[in-house]
């Protein structure tokens, strides 16, 4: 029991540092529109409400004095936004999010997690603690060949979200 909560925070924690840069690219598209949009309505704020929330940011400090309204040339382009973000998103998501799940329940050793997943992984995992984490001994290659080889298309996601968030911080950075 207190290893499966172990294991649950362990991949909520990997899940949350990856999804952030998911999130980031999104509010930078929003941003982008926001700013067109306080132009086009000669508004005092970057903001505007659509899809029953604010946007770009989740709900502004002082909404009263935000600008609420999107101007009708945006729409369509806020709505491909949306869903070509939310459909890719979700679905990716689901998957990268299934597999870290399964990495975990599969792996009974921390040499599992070094041979399962991509280095860049490595720094977003909080300190492993063997004694909880560690009740069997390591897989045999074919089984995690076998594991890699069944996630493939998800392990190419999950790189591309580690080189996304590489990407955010070294653009932070400078």
């Amino acid at each position: 029991m207190e290893r499966m909560k172990y294991l649950r925070a362990i991949q909520k924690y990997i899940e949350s540092s990856l999804i952030k840069s998911d999130e980031k690219a999104i509010e930078r598209e929003m941003w982008k529109i926001a700013e067109e949009n306080r132009i086009l309505l000669k508004a005092n704020s970057p903001t505007f409400f659509y899809d029953g929330r604010w946007w770009p940011v989740k709900k502004p400090n002082r909404a009263k004095e935000c600008n609420k309204f999107l101007h009708p040339s945006l729409y369509v382009k806020v709505q491909e936004v949306l869903n070509k973000t939310n459909h890719k998103v979700n679905t990716l998501q689901f998957g990268v999010k299934t597999m870290i799940g399964n990495f975990l329940a599969t792996a009974g050793h921390t040499e599992d997690l070094i041979r399962l997943f991509p280095e860049a992984v490595y720094t977003l995992l909080p300190s492993i603690n063997p004694v909880l984490f560690n009740i069997a001994d390591p897989l045999p290659e074919e089984k995690i060949q076998e594991l890699l080889s069944n996630n493939e298309i998800n392990l190419k996601y999950l790189k591309k979200l580690l080189m996304t968030q590489l990407l955010l911080a070294k653009r932070n950075q400078g």
